[in-house]
């Protein structure tokens, strides 16, 4: 008989299925599902499998995927849950950063060496994570070391306890990308219409060269707008990073529940003079925030800065709504949206800034 600290790393299939991988985080358990239905119906690609750390007394205290990633040579980790329960037993609460962390590294690294293993297995030479099986869905880890003020979680960014973080790297894993997103608060001399108005002439000037930006509300039919963002979404993020096309149906299961869910009055389009679109910001209200969550151009119609005029326009719309508070967020450290939080919030005041990462390991030795 095992003792009480003694973990058993197993597959959900030696168990009873995807459902005691799912179990274990019942919080997040729609979520996963999902996901997992994705994969089973053969909607994403690539072969996955389903790792549970179960401890001495049989419970189910952790759950890490496995999966191929977007080249024969890469492999992506993710769907981390660990069960809080069992973490309040040894002062390590998932949400808690009193507990020196052994728990949830003892657990994640017993986790991460079962992964580790089965990619190797299958030939790949670098692990990077968290990734739930596409860049798509959620990925990246929270850094909260440095973060500059106090504020709120959101559901929109990752949000795990330092724990985690550390977990990977007792793990050897290291930052490969970094990210953050940025909130702002206007002052009371400088107004959200000054900042709309400072980026006015490269608006201006993108309506004289032919360009006519079009909020996402005011598509129709409404059915029209997922087909759009995924032609220029697939165009715009193609070089990205660990970045790998999904199906439409995927497309569409992630983002409809959106479109139909959030207020998308502040989200821009941009179309070309021969009526084609050619990029996008997606945003949305949240707690008060105009949050600019993506930003999209074509390729072919970059340099002809339609990035600041589609927050100029997003900028504009938020504040006809009365939104004084702005959020550039999950920007990678050293993009072309950095570039606009660097250029166009100059006066605002700073509120707070959240950190994020996306870690790697060479498993034979090769870096990244």
């Amino acid at each position: 008989m095992r003792s009480q600290d003694e973990l058993l790393i197993t597959t959900a299939g030696e168990l009873e299925g995807t459902d005691s991988f799912v179990s274990v985080d019942p919080d997040h358990a729609a979520y996963a599902k999902f996901l997992l239905s994705l994969k089973a119906t053969g909607v994403l690609a690539g072969e996955a499998e389903y790792f549970v750390a179960v401890d001495g007394e049989g419970d189910r205290v952790g759950r890490l995927a496995a999966t191929l990633g977007p080249s024969p040579d890469v492999g992506l980790v993710g769907l981390l849950a660990l069960n809080d329960k069992h973490g309040e037993k040894h002062g390590d609460k998932h949400g808690d950063e009193r507990g020196d962390g052994a728990w949830v590294q003892s657990v994640t690294g017993a986790l991460l060496s079962s992964c580790e293993t089965w990619l190797l297995s299958r030939g790949v030479d670098k692990v990077y994570g968290p990734v739930d099986f596409s860049t798509f869905f959620d990925y990246r880890l929270r850094d909260r070391t440095g973060e500059e003020g106090q504020g709120p979680d959101f559901s929109w960014e990752p949000a795990q306890p330092q724990s985690h973080l550390l977990a990977f790297g007792a793990a050897g894993y290291a930052p490969v990308e970094r990210y953050h997103s940025v909130f702002y608060e206007t002052s009371e001399t400088f107004q959200p219409r000054t900042v709309v108005r400072m980026m006015e002439p490269v608006w201006r000037a993108a309506v004289e060269a032919g360009m006519e930006f079009v909020a996402f509300d005011e598509v129709r039919p409404a059915g029209r707008l997922i087909p759009i963002l995924e032609a220029i979404t697939l165009d715009a993020f193609k070089d990205n990073f660990l970045y790998a096309p999904i199906p439409s149906e995927a497309f569409e299961a992630l983002y409809a529940p959106l479109v139909q869910r959030l207020d998308l009055s502040l989200s821009q389009l941009v179309r070309g003079p021969d009526g084609t679109e050619v990029g996008f910001v997606f945003a949305f209200e949240d707690s008060g925030y105009c949050v600019v969550k993506s930003i999209a151009v074509r390729t072919a119609w970059r340099r002809l800065h339609l990035s600041s005029a589609l927050v100029q326009r997003c900028l504009a719309r938020a504040d006809e709504k009365g939104l004084t508070r702005f959020a550039s967020a999950l920007v990678k450290e050293g993009n072309v949206s950095e570039f606009l939080q660097d250029r166009h919030h100059q006066h605002p005041v700073r509120v707070w800034k959240h950190h994020y990462v996306l870690v790697g390991k060479a498993l034979r030795g090769v870096g990244r």
